[in-house]
């Protein structure tokens, strides 16, 4: 089932173009809710200067969004098994954009900038709709490309929220240059909108879901998250993930400011030595991506090392003193921070939806993702404390300790893989690559001359795979097990 070019991976035959179809699809979609986060948090000046917020109550806010979007990711991967895959993230998308034009049209409909319980609700709307994208859209793509290829996958679709913040800064900062000022706030907060309703409209006409993805099931059979809990890693990953998730949000929130007092750099100047960050982020993602599919490492163990560099870096730009060094410092810190800031939430949770007969793939999703931004939300009050009492330095040992954590626990998970594979290998179970290849083709043979039609099932057949150990790694030679299962069910 193997595709050679840039869709290795993906069903061969009348499949391609859809799988690639869906994958640009997921990428525009999740890049456009990214752009309209980007351009609502650029917009806060505006908000400030003529609807009378604070910034105090724009805190609120912004803690409000990521406490009820890491609260909807968690929900939605749990309820989203048994809903169509397609209509849920159509209507997450058009929710997005109506509650956004909403929150941007509340002074037409005579609500006031005071009226905060107002605003409060519809940010948690925009939260809550937003966070129907990434658990679906995972599944959709996971389905379509093996787990061979995941890592490079999802190492360049994880590049959409850098991608959309970028663009929705620059939406942003277009709107106010070429906009009359009484007029830039409401273009801001509506054009973003449009351009999500517009890719609601495309996701619900045109992405196709994998016909080997299994068909949503009724409500009764949805998986609790105590399942999805309980397949091997999920949790350990979570509590990585929710150090490295810390980490990149404060990295995110807080550099631009870190840069300006301990440097005196100004915002401008500022902002662009920070952008060096995300510029890493995606250089360190794909290649980590790359390197664990191509050349049998396994992902926990890139994650360690990768962790312990970044946490180097971490010090290194908090104890910079010259301007050239920390941004040189802050690039490093993306590179190694690419691969579990963009991999664990995609890649790994759809190789660890592999260790389960259930499809649990999008609730692992929202678990990993959704305690990732709860644990963010709560940390940076912990790190604006910090910064006004204890000073950057500080700061940056916290964050270095933070990465150290998420160091050891994916060295934990390295460790077991390897001591299981080793096992392996010793007992007469063992089967090298050439018999795995020799007997996967030979059971791809029987099932499509035993199931009547064979040209139905020469496109219905695929190749399974499910891992005793680590789902995240890739295997040693001989340590998978065979399934053959029809697109049927």
């Amino acid at each position: 089932v193997a595709a050679s070019g840039p869709l290795e991976g993906v069903v061969e035959g009348p499949y391609k173009r859809q799988a690639f179809q869906a994958f640009v699809l997921t990428y525009a979609a999740h890049t456009s809710i990214h752009l309209a986060r980007k351009a609502f948090a650029a917009s806060h000046e505006e908000l400030e200067d003529y609807w009378g917020f604070d910034a105090e109550f724009l805190g609120i806010l912004d803690t409000t969004f990521m406490i009820a979007y890491g609260i909807g990711l968690i929900v939605t991967g749990q309820v989203s098994g048994y809903l169509d895959p397609v209509m849920h993230l159509s209507f997450g998308l058009a929710g997005t954009a109506v509650s956004l034009a909403l929150f941007g049209m509340s002074a037409l409909i005579g609500i006031k900038g005071q009226n905060y319980a107002w605003y409060l609700i519809i940010i948690i709307l925009f939260a809550l709709f937003q966070s129907v994208s990434i658990p679906v859209s995972v599944w959709v793509v996971s389905g379509w490309f093996s787990h061979d290829s995941h890592g490079k996958v999802f190492g360049v679709w994880s590049t959409t929220a850098i991608v959309g913040n970028l663009l929705g800064l620059a939406t942003a900062s277009l709107i106010a240059f070429f906009s009359a000022e009484n007029t830039a706030l409401l273009q801001m907060l509506l054009i973003p909108s449009f351009l999500v309703l517009v890719m609601s409209l495309l996701i619900f006409y045109f992405l196709q879901i994998s016909p080997n993805a299994p068909a949503p099931s009724p409500a009764e059979d949805s998986v609790p998250i105590a399942d999805a809990l309980a397949v091997p890693w999920v949790k350990t990953y979570t509590l990585a993930f929710s150090c490295v998730r810390t980490v990149d949000v404060s990295l995110f929130f807080w550099t631009v400011l870190y840069l300006h007092e301990s440097l005196g750099l100004s915002a401008g100047d500022a902002a662009l030595v920070a952008m060096t960050y995300d510029g890493g982020l995606m250089i360190g993602g794909f290649f980590t991506g790359y390197i664990t599919d191509n050349f049998g490492g396994t992902r926990s163990g890139m994650f360690a090392v990768s962790l312990i560099l970044a946490a180097t870096t971490a010090l290194g730009t908090g104890y910079g003193q010259l301007v050239a060094v920390v941004a040189v410092t802050i690039f490093l810190l993306g590179i190694n921070m690419g691969g579990p800031v963009l991999l664990m939430p995609t890649a790994v949770a759809a190789d660890l939806g592999l260790n389960s007969r259930k499809d649990v793939t999008r609730t692992i999703v929202g678990i990993i993702d959704g305690s990732g931004s709860l644990c963010a939300a709560l940390g940076q009050l912990a790190v604006g404390y910090a910064s006004g009492k204890l000073g950057w330095t500080t700061v940056f040992l916290l964050l270095a300790g933070l990465l150290l954590v998420g160091s050891l626990l994916c060295l934990s998970i390295y460790m077991v893989d390897v001591d299981r594979k080793f096992e392996l290998v010793n007992t007469d179970d063992y089967v090298s690559d050439e018999e795995r290849v020799h007997e996967d083709t030979a059971c791809i043979a029987n099932t499509n001359s035993s199931g009547g039609d064979s040209g139905e099932n020469n496109n219905e057949t695929a190749v399974l795979i499910s891992r005793d150990s680590d789902s995240s790694a890739e295997p040693a030679a001989g340590t998978r097990r065979r399934h053959i299962r029809h697109a049927s069910g």
